[in-house]
This record gives C-alpha cells, sequence and structure tokens, in this order.
C-alpha cells in the first residue's frame, strides 16, 4: 500500500510540472491579463506595426477608457469601437497619462491624431469628422512608430459586429 501511495504522489507531481511547463501563464510578468490584449495592425508607409489592445466596445468600457490607468507598455493601448460613425471628442479628466489619441474613420484610415494630449485635463479634443474608432496610444507612441494620417487600421470585423450601445 505504502508503495502505491508514492507512485501516486511521483504521478501527481509530474503532471503538475508537465502543465506548468506546457500551459502558458494567462497573466504576463507585469500581472496583465494577456487575453485582454488583442493584436491591431496598422500599415505605415514604412511597413505594418502592431500594438497590443485593449477593447472598449461597451458604452460602459468606453465612459471608463483609460482612467486611472498609471502606465502602459510602449505598444499598448485601447481601441474605442462605436456602432456608428459620428464626431467623436474625448478629454482626460481622470486620466493620468499623455496619450494619443488616433481618430479612425469607418474604413480604417486615420483621420486626425491627437498627439501628446495632457493627462488630468477637462479640455475636449474632438475629432475633425465623424469616426468609427479611437485608438489611444502612450503619449508619443504615434510618432515613434511612424503612424500618421492617412495610415490604415486593420479593425477585425468581428470587433466592429461586437460595439454595443
Amino acid at each position: 500500500m505504502r508503495c502505491f501511495q508514492h507512485i501516486m504522489f511521483f504521478c501527481a507531481a509530474f503532471v503538475s510540472l508537465s502543465l506548468a511547463i506546457t500551459v502558458p501563464s494567462a497573466f504576463a510578468e507585469d500581472g496583465k491579463n494577456k487575453a485582454d490584449y488583442h493584436p491591431l495592425k496598422i500599415s505605415t508607409e514604412n511597413g505594418d506595426v502592431t500594438v497590443a489592445v485593449r477593447l472598449a466596445l461597451s458604452q460602459e468600457s468606453r465612459a471608463k477608457g483609460l482612467m486611472y490607468v498609471t502606465e502602459m507598455g510602449a505598444k499598448e493601448g485601447m481601441l474605442f469601437i462605436y456602432p456608428r460613425a459620428d464626431q467623436r471628442s474625448f478629454w482626460m479628466r481622470n486620466t493620468y497619462i499623455p496619450l494619443d489619441m488616433i481618430y479612425i474613420k469607418r474604413n480604417g484610415r486615420i483621420e486626425s491624431i491627437r498627439a501628446n494630449v495632457p493627462p488630468r485635463n477637462d479640455t475636449a479634443r474632438p475629432s475633425k469628422g465623424k469616426v468609427l474608432s479611437v485608438l489611444e496610444l502612450n503619449g508619443g507612441a504615434a510618432k515613434k512608430l511612424g503612424i500618421k494620417a492617412g495610415d490604415m487600421v486593420h479593425i477585425p470585423r468581428a470587433w466592429r459586429l461586437k460595439a454595443e450601445w
């Protein structure tokens, strides 16, 4: 009986170790849930750039946005998607880091960029025209990554279909 218990213990330990090695953690080293981030491709004149974005598809998630976030990775951001194109305006009341606001038309073209918008500010930053989405990146990231007005953002159709009021 004692031998059987030892064998079962070693089998359980082996299975646990195997799972720990083969199943990747759902959390990155910085504690962020990897499942919350999705790759977003942007075609620029210098080639494609991919950033990791959290999606803001509901009214609640769009209202909260990046409030109270104190840091983001160099190629991380948030993509706000609306059910229909309209003029959009953002402010930074409870946002603690400077951001680039990238306004995106229905066809995926970048309409305009508001660069290095200062945090903790109530000044409205509107799009120039009707846009379907807004990408927020760290302040200065658009310039560092070579992202400009007119570039193409490849937003999966499935994300657009999930946007709610």
